[in-house]
């Protein structure tokens, strides 16, 4: 965890200096365009610069007392502007016609007004430099931006800092002992809905609206060089199946391709709802997707030339599972067994133009396995026997062609290998099909150019304890970026991130290269173990314990943290229900 040690006029943090400071007057009139000097703001080698807008709906009605207000201070006005050789305070000026603008706003046009504050942070790597550094956004606030006066929040460090980290709905006290700038809503549409201070990316998928003032927060996926990958932490019941659906339904919106991995069915309803493909993989209903197939050319020689060695490599890997492991001479014969198959429907190994032909199937192959009489290929049917002919012979009854390239939603069930139903290596093979055409899906669609995927895993606790999904969940975080690829997994158990505390790879690989964490409220417990191994603030940690059955959640990015909230159509709501979802609004 990231200690913050709060001095007087300054708080140091991760071995760098850091300073808050508070913007206190404005000036009379803010257009669009008015914070740009903020956001490029160069104050010297190494200083970096943070704007935080705070915003809250202002504590103001149009009443009698206000009537009055304007009454004594336009007579103030008057009788000075009649007095021979008099001239009205420029304060009553300026605070008269205000209050004729809030009026006119509020009173006659129903308009609503905020109040808001700016909170400037300057960070540097030493004192001098910070110092430094202030004075020169002092300077330049005054010059540029006619802002006469700046509050440096001397012994007010820490609390300024926090301001900058997680909005506290007016709570903090800094807030309440310095008055906001009173706005209408035109002056304040000049930072709002899409300034800076916001982590919003103003294009991209939809991640909810900052609670702070209700302004929409998006996510460009598809921008720059690093991972894009998305972590979601939170007990059941707090938000995280509502949040993933929601992000699968704007992915799918944007053009995505989108790739489920469901343990429990929760997506069910939803695929069918949006038109997507539910592939069932338990063994009862005898569907999957012949390895032995090979895939269609995609134009791209990179991938057209692999596809004969992809599909040997699927065919020996499902059926080494199946087998409990194969020898070298096993391997062997079935080797001559799949090259056997695909001869005689016309199959030629150095000839691409016949690889699509559609006869050969995992049925064929077993049956020219079955022909070898070598001790080794009698030994590998004996293994796959009660697969093929015995009592789980219906596992490959029926084959489903998924056409990925014209499927833009695939939704796998596959509760059988997670929940350990049934036989566990015929879980494990169905499993292992699926996650296959997942890693063959995301490397095409590179290589086609045409789309982005998104790829999900929910209920991370118990996917990321099979071995096989975990290195799949593992593969997607460290190499689905260059595959045009964002990973997505949800868990409600923290442990299952660091191998130290029982987790896998997989989980510990999409910890540590997702550059977004959503963090709904989870139990104590796990926010100590996620602070123990996690550089998040102790003041994240606070404000995320005050978020039960709120349906907030804190999200991280590059650009910092902030509070958001899904705010979802009543029939979207509807259709994102779980079974573990506490009811709110």
């Amino acid at each position: 965890m990231i200690k913050i040690k709060a001095q007087k006029t300054e708080s140091i943090y991760g071995g760098y200096f850091s300073r808050t400071v508070l913007i206190k007057d404005w000036p009379n009139q803010v257009i669009r365009g008015f914070t740009y000097p903020f956001n490029h703001l160069h104050l010297g080698e190494g200083i970096h610069t943070k704007i935080t807008y705070v915003v809250g709906p202002a504590k103001i009605k149009w009443n009698l007392w206000m009537e009055w207000k304007e009454k004594r201070i336009r007579a103030n006005v008057e009788a000075e502007a009649g007095r021979s050789g008099g001239m009205p305070r420029p304060e009553e000026v300026k605070a008269l016609q205000a209050i004729e603008h809030l009026k006119r706003s509020t009173a006659y046009s129903g308009s609503e007004v905020s109040d808001l504050w700016c909170f400037i942070t300057v960070t540097a790597d030493t004192r001098k430099s910070l110092n430094n550094a202030v004075k020169k956004l002092i300077h330049e606030l005054k010059t540029k931006m006619q802002i006469k006066k700046v509050i440096q929040l001397k012994k007010r460090q820490h609390r300024a800092f926090a301001n900058t980290l997680i909005l506290n709905n007016g709570s903090n006290d800094i807030i309440k002992e310095y008055p906001g700038r009173l706005m209408d809503e035109e002056a304040v549409t000049a930072f709002y809905p899409f300034l800076n201070g916001s982590i919003t990316d103003n294009r991209g998928l939809y991640f909810g609206h900052r609670v702070a003032d209700l302004s929409v927060v998006l996510q460009d996926l598809t921008a720059g060089e690093g991972n894009k990958n998305i972590t979601v932490l939170g007990a059941s019941g707090e938000g995280k199946s509502t949040f993933l659906k929601s992000l699968c339904n704007s992915a799918a919106g944007d053009n995505w391709k989108v790739v489920i991995y469901d343990v429990d069915g929760e997506f069910y309803e939803w695929c069918q709802e949006v038109g997507g493909l539910w592939v069932d993989l338990s063994s009862h209903t005898g569907r999957y997707q012949d390895p032995v197939k090979i895939a269609k050319r995609i134009g791209d020689p990179r991938e057209d030339d692999a596809r004969y060695a992809n599909a040997a490599a699927r065919t020996a890997k499902l059926i080494s599972i199946l087998a409990g492991g194969l020898t070298t001479e096993e391997l062997n014969a079935l080797d001559r067994a799949l090259m056997k198959c695909w001869e005689d429907v016309g199959i030629v190994r150095d000839d691409p133009s016949t690889w699509e032909n559609k006869g050969a199937s995992i049925h064929t192959w077993y049956a020219f396995l079955k022909g070898d009489q070598s001790p080794e290929a009698r030994s590998l049917a004996a293994k796959v026997w009660r697969y093929f002919e015995g009592i789980h012979s219906n596992m490959f009854s029926h084959e489903e062609e998924i056409d990925f390239d014209n499927e833009q939603i695939i939704v796998f069930h596959i509760a059988q290998a997670v929940n350990n139903q049934a036989d566990t290596l015929t879980g494990l093979a169905k499993l292992t099909m699926a996650l296959d055409m997942g890693i063959e899906h995301s490397r095409r669609e590179r290589l086609k150019g045409e789309n982005w995927s998104l790829y999900v895993f929910d209920e991370g606790q118990r996917q990321t304890k099979i071995d096989l999904i975990s290195d799949v969940i593992n593969f997607f975080a460290t190499t689905v970026r260059k595959y045009n690829g964002v990973a997505c997994c949800a868990t409600n158990k923290t442990n299952v991130l660091w191998p130290e505390t029982g987790g896998s790879d997989g989980g510990k690989g999409l910890w540590e290269n997702s550059s977004i964490k959503i963090l709904f409220w989870m139990e104590e417990s796990a926010m100590n173990e996620v602070a123990k191994r996690a550089d998040i603030p102790k003041v994240v940690f606070d404000k995320l314990k005050t978020l039960h059955e709120t349906k907030q959640f804190i999200i991280r990015t590059d650009k910092g943290y902030d509070v958001l909230k899904l705010y979802l159509p009543p029939e979207e709501l509807k259709l994102y229900k779980t079974r573990g979802l506490k009811k709110g609004n």
